[in-house]
C-alpha cells in the first residue's frame, strides 16, 4: 500500500467515494484524518455517501486545508460554519 506522500501526481484523474461509517471511523483519529484529506486533495473528486451532513461538513473542514488555493477555489463546497 503507497503511503499519501509517494501518490504520484496523475492520481489527480481518479475519484475518491467515501460512506458514513468508514468516515466516522476516519473522523475520530487525527492520523487517518490527514491521510485521508491529502488522499482526497490528490483525487478529481471526492462523493461521501450514506452519512449526515455534519459529517460531510467535518470532512470539508479537514480536507481544505491539504487543498491548494486554486483546487479549493475550483472544487470546494463546504457547509461547515467553522470553515
Amino acid at each position: 500500500m503507497a503511503s499519501v506522500v509517494t501518490i504520484p501526481s496523475d492520481w489527480q484523474k481518479a475519484e475518491l467515494a467515501v460512506d458514513g461509517p468508514s468516515l466516522t471511523v476516519v473522523l475520530g483519529d487525527d492520523d487517518l484524518r490527514h491521510k485521508l484529506a491529502v488522499l482526497a486533495a490528490h483525487c478529481s473528486g471526492v462523493v461521501v455517501s450514506r452519512s449526515s451532513p455534519s459529517q460531510k461538513a467535518r470532512a470539508c473542514c479537514a480536507w481544505l486545508p491539504c487543498l491548494s488555493l486554486a483546487q479549493a477555489s475550483r472544487r470546494a463546497v463546504c457547509a461547515c460554519p467553522a470553515c
